[in-house]
């Protein structure tokens, strides 16, 4: 006979295993952006990219929210098998943040977030790290702009207006 209903903690118990559960469900957008901005202090490669290309130090590209996908993304969600885990991966799909193949589109890109007039992240702006593979760059998914000390100072990678 199968198992039909949840015990009482099982909420409590699947947000406790995935902290990102509750941004990710509420604006899966703001958390993909908050998620990479946290994986960029761990790939050097992705940093030097930062400093050399957008005139970074680390501390300036977090503290803008510039972040690195990894490949890591997947691993803080639950699994597809679980509603909950099905649900976000179908919402980062239908964004164009996974492939249909579950897989992340932005692996090896450096993230931009993409604000509206209110200050709200509404998209995500796409460099490549890997400069023999540019012919994918950049990517855009969702609106906005570029945050404002990041238009101004960086015109070479920065998308027109």
């Amino acid at each position: 006979m199968p198992f039909t209903t949840l015990p009482s903690d099982y909420l409590t118990e699947l947000h406790s295993r995935f902290p990102l559960l509750a941004s990710f469900q509420s604006n899966p957008i703001a958390a993909t952006i908050d998620y990479y901005a946290g994986c960029l202090a761990r790939s050097p490669k992705a940093i030097q990219w930062a400093q050399t290309v957008l005139n970074l130090s680390l501390a300036e590209a977090q503290s803008l929210q510039i972040g690195f996908s990894d490949r890591s993304l997947g691993s803080q969600l639950p699994n597809k098998q679980v509603q909950h885990g099905r649900s976000i991966r179908e919402a980062l799909e239908t964004l164009g943040i996974y492939k249909t193949n579950g897989r992340e589109l932005l692996r090896g890109y450096v993230t931009i977030p993409l604000f509206n007039d209110l200050g709200d992240i509404t998209g995500i702006h796409a460099l490549r790290i890997d400069a023999e593979n540019r012919e994918d760059d950049p990517i855009i998914i969702g609106t906005g702009e570029w945050p404002p000390s990041l238009r101004t100072a960086h015109v070479a990678v920065a998308p027109e207006d």
